[in-house]
C-alpha cells in the first residue's frame, strides 16, 4: 500500500501459470487489473520480483498479515435441519466478500466455518472502516444482510460488534 494524506492506494501481482496478473487502484474502489507474460528467458517469479521492487521505489510498502484486521460474519440458525441452509449461506458470504475485498485491494479470505448453531466467514482487511463499507454494500446487495452479525477482532484477541449497532457480538 501506499498512502497519500487523504488516499490509501494499493498494487498487488501474483502468478497464475506463466501469467502476472496485476491489480491496483485506491483502497476499497475496484481496481485496474493488466495481465503481463514474461519474455521467453524471463522468470515469472523474477518478473513479480523486479515489478514488486519498482513499486517498492515509488513509495508502496508491503502488507503483513499480522497488521490485518479480522472480521468475522455471522449467521445464527436454531436446530440442525437448518444447517444446511445455514451451509449454504455461508459458502456464498465467502465468495461474495472474497472477490469485493480482493478487487478493491483491501483484503482477503480467511476461512469459514459451519457448526454449533451458527455460519461464520472470517476475512482479514487492510482499514476496517473501507471493508465495513464494502461488506454492508454486499451482503445488501445480495439480499444476505438480514441476519447477519458482523464484528471485527481486536489487538487482545476479543470481538468486538459492529453490526447491528450496540451488539455483543459472540462468536458461536
Amino acid at each position: 500500500i501506499k498512502k497519500t494524506s487523504s488516499d490509501t492506494f494499493y498494487w498487488q501481482v501474483w502468478k497464475e501459470e506463466k501469467q502476472l496478473h496485476i491489480l491496483s487502484g485506491k483502497l476499497g474502489v475496484q481496481g485496474s487489473k493488466e495481465l503481463m507474460t514474461p519474455g521467453f528467458f524471463e522468470s515469472s517469479n523474477g518478473l513479480m520480483k523486479k515489478l514488486a521492487k519498482e513499486q517498492v521505489n515509488q513509495g508502496y510498502e508491503y502488507v503483513e498479515e499480522d497488521s490485518l484486521t479480522k472480521i468475522a460474519v455471522q449467521y445464527r440458525y436454531n436446530d440442525e435441519s437448518q444447517f444446511d441452509a445455514a451451509e449454504e449461506k455461508t459458502l456464498m458470504v465467502e465468495d461474495l466478500l472474497d472477490e469485493a475485498l480482493h478487487s478493491t485491494g483491501n483484503g482477503q479470505l480467511y476461512g469459514s466455518e459451519v457448526g454449533d448453531g451458527a455460519g461464520t466467514t472470517f476475512v482479514l482487511v487492510v482499514d476496517l472502516q473501507i471493508a465495513m463499507d464494502t461488506i454492508v454494500k454486499e451482503l445488501t446487495k445480495h439480499n444476505v444482510m438480514d441476519g447477519a452479525e458482523i464484528a471485527y477482532q481486536n489487538g487482545e484477541g476479543t470481538y468486538v460488534g459492529l453490526y447491528p449497532e450496540g451488539i455483543q457480538f459472540e462468536l458461536v
